[in-house]
């Protein structure tokens, strides 16, 4: 097992020191985000839609089908942070050529894109995600969160000013073997 700290200088250190102090005393009074979901218990919901994109560094189509758990969890409110502090959260990425960084979660796709394989990925500070709680949500902004959270930045980002995403009914997804012949004009 990789231990994370010797890959940290003084003040990234410092900041995953504070983030595991954190993380224990969240874990041992029960605001730990963990310990929100399993003791949160919404019923699940269907959820219809499903998200097709296409990220700029790879060749095809992937699609995220956010869960039913996660979205009642998002509309009931009170168990996941703002997704500003997923955003925010660092990360320490370690690629198989040695080659090592901490960046910010939003930035971690295209790291491992330039970098090749990952040997890990390990959090150095994500306080952010214990310390505060969401509001509850509509349907339709729990699957634009989805979208934020777990589709990559250059995906739905503004500034590069072209659309790579589709929220879409799952029905109308094409056939799951065909996925590599996707394209956006297709969906």
């Amino acid at each position: 097992m990789i231990d994370p700290r010797r890959y940290l200088d003084a003040t990234q250190l410092k900041d995953y020191e504070e983030y595991r102090r954190v993380w224990n005393r969240c874990a041992g009074d029960g605001t730990h985000h963990w310990l929100r979901i399993t003791a949160s218990n919404p019923t699940p919901i269907q959820v219809e839609h499903a998200i097709p994109y296409q990220s700029p560094y790879k060749d095809h189509m992937s699609v995220c089908h956010p869960s039913g758990n996660f979205i009642a969890q998002l509309m009931a409110g009170g168990v996941h942070p703002p997704i500003e502090a997923h955003h925010e959260q660092k990360i320490l990425l370690i690629a198989k050529s040695g080659e090592y960084a901490v960046v910010r979660q939003i930035e971690a796709s295209k790291w491992c894109f330039e970098n090749g394989p990952m040997e890990g990925a390990y959090v150095v500070d994500n306080r952010r995600c214990h310390e505060e709680i969401g509001e509850p949500m509509s349907y339709a902004d729990a699957i634009e969160y989805c979208v934020m959270k777990d589709v990559p930045h250059e995906v739905w980002d503004k500034k590069y000013n072209q659309p790579r995403f589709w929220i879409c009914k799952r029905e109308t997804l094409p056939h799951r073997l065909l996925r590599y012949g996707w394209e956006m004009a297709n969906v």
